[in-house]
């Protein structure tokens, strides 16, 4: 026998939150139990998503994207709706000596600052697979 569990995505990061848990409300009404978000960056506002939803019995899994360069982090900004990669973070990005070391040690504080508020995290590294690992470590997630 097989058993299966629906998920369903969510953006935290909508520019009309508020119709974002509507449809997330309807998701659940139709047996979604666990979600996966769009990349987050700013553990405050996905703080006060989760706040905006507490009173749903879900888990949420967060999107994690290492930023391989301030090109990519402006590009997502313009072409992907609901992702804003902070002005701060592409300044860290742009002034770093070291861009894998930079982007890793961004990701891990975004991980430690979002671990207890979320059921767990999906890291998306497109082309960068090979760094996830070193994240995994830097970030206390390594058993």
């Amino acid at each position: 026998k097989t058993s299966f569990n629906i998920g369903a995505v969510v953006n935290p990061g909508a520019d009309d939150l508020a119709g974002e848990v509507i449809r997330l409300e309807k998701k659940v009404e139709s047996g979604a139990t666990f979600f996966q978000t769009q990349a987050v960056f700013d553990v405050n506002l996905f703080a006060d998503f989760m706040e905006k939803i507490k009173h749903l019995d879900i888990r949420v899994l967060v999107g994690i994207m290492p930023i391989k360069s301030a090109k990519m982090a402006l590009y997502m900004n313009k072409n992907i709706p609901g992702i804003e990669v902070p002005e701060a973070i592409i300044k860290r990005i742009e002034q770093a000596d070291d861009t894998l070391e930079e982007s890793v040690t961004i990701s891990s504080e975004i991980i430690q600052g979002l671990r207890n508020m979320c059921a767990g995290i999906h890291i998306m590294a497109p082309g960068w697979e090979t760094n996830i690992p070193m994240l995994v470590e830097r970030s206390g997630l390594a058993i």
